[in-house]
């Protein structure tokens, strides 16, 4: 059983501990009042809201943020990020083709570096049913032993459940903005 996070305890504008359900709704309730107070922030309140922030980036980092993107990068980036992060889990492996599709865990392809030799092989071919398992012989017969090694790595489904896509830079397998900005940032760097 997962534990959840549990906050027990928050400390008050002046610092004071607040541990009942009714003190750390009031803390949270001001703490959001504040944040949200002016709609209309002056300079000075600009000036102090951002400074913490200009002193932790790196000089690299700061460059980085403030680069200007040319309409190339940009329109590479909406096309090409979210197919270079998305790979098949196997589940039934009905619908993985296992030279064509992106499902081995391999960041930088997910595909297998093995010569597909005209084969049109599906991932159920590779999956042995009853021993719950990769049928290792024909792993061996038909690929190279560095994507052996990353296939026998994939857990096989016991309840044989269909296959999906997921987003691979994610632990819960969706897209999002932030992940997919980070993959850009580390491609273009």
């Amino acid at each position: 059983m997962k534990k959840k996070n549990h906050i027990s305890c928050l400390l008050d504008a002046p610092g004071r501990p607040q541990d009942t359900d009714e003190g750390m709704a009031v803390v949270v309730s001001d703490f959001f009042a504040s944040l949200f107070k002016s709609s209309n922030p002056s300079s000075q309140d600009i000036r102090k809201a951002s400074t913490p922030i200009r002193s932790i980036l790196t000089d690299t980092q700061s460059s980085s943020l403030s680069a200007m993107y040319t309409k190339d990068e940009i329109r590479k980036a909406g096309r090409a990020l979210p197919s270079e992060g998305l790979r098949w889990t196997v589940g039934d492996g009905k619908s993985i083709r296992v030279f064509k599709d992106q499902w081995i865990l391999r960041p930088s392809t997910f595909k297998p570096i093995t010569s597909d030799h005209g084969l049109d092989i599906w991932a159920i071919d590779l999956i042995d049913r009853n021993r719950r398992g990769w049928k290792v012989d024909l792993l061996n017969q038909l690929f190279l032993p560095a994507d052996k090694f990353d296939i026998l790595k994939i857990p096989v489904s016991w309840c044989g459940g269909q296959d999906s896509i997921k987003w691979h830079f994610k632990k819960n397998g969706s897209f999002s903005v932030k992940s997919g900005y980070r993959l850009a940032i580390s491609e273009r760097v």
